[in-house]
């Protein structure tokens, strides 16, 4: 059985070029705003959320709180894709429950990796 990825990013490019690194492997549901991300979360109950953290509306951050505030997607792993890497922003994501974080520009092995690593 195929795992499933929720890819959250609002930039089309990153979105894109992530889509096509990941869909010869998962399935992959695309979310370009933290409404439908969390519509799809509770809907499809991915194996694995990659959330971009700077997002219009519903950021990354608040996005991640409501999941792991609900018990229905309070189990998913949630991997942050960003550029910021400030040790505030490293307390902040994991004080808030997120698996992971990987650096943008996102490097493929590093990000193939990560994915084993949290839905093995």
């Amino acid at each position: 059985m195929t795992q499933t990825i929720l890819l959250v990013d609002d930039n089309e490019a990153n979105m894109i070029l992530l889509h096509e690194l990941l869909e010869f492997e998962y399935d992959v549901i695309p979310a370009m705003d933290g409404e439908f991300a969390l519509q799809c979360a509770c809907e499809d109950h991915p194996d694995l959320i990659l959330l971009d953290l700077v997002m219009p509306g519903i950021d990354g951050l608040e996005i991640c709180k409501r999941l792991k505030s609900d018990p229905n997607t309070a189990s998913i792993p949630v991997v942050f894709l960003t550029g910021m890497t400030d040790n505030e922003t490293l307390e902040k994501v994991y004080a808030i429950g997120a698996s992971d974080l990987i650096c943008k520009p996102i490097d493929p092995e590093s990000l193939f990796s990560c994915i084993r690593k949290h839905i093995a």
